[in-house]
């Protein structure tokens, strides 16, 4: 995971927590921008997947403001 994604007092039952928080409120896009970021993956990677409704970056893009907006 990258060190400075998540807060130093974040566990895996608070990273759990907030998937779960992500899928209620935001669905499965969130979930995988937050999965990639965590990977250390690019959220280019996931443009275009047939999975997640084939979202396009601008897509991409408010998805992460809105997660943002959840913190």
């Amino acid at each position: 995971m990258p060190e400075d994604f998540l807060p130093a007092s974040w566990d895996d039952r608070t990273v759990a927590d907030f998937r779960e928080l992500l899928a209620k409120r935001l669905g499965p896009l969130a979930v995988a921008l937050f999965d990639a970021k965590m990977r250390g993956e690019d959220m280019a990677s996931l443009v275009g997947d047939p999975k997640l409704g084939s979202p396009t970056m601008h897509k991409m893009k408010s998805m992460v403001r809105a997660m943002k907006s959840l913190g």
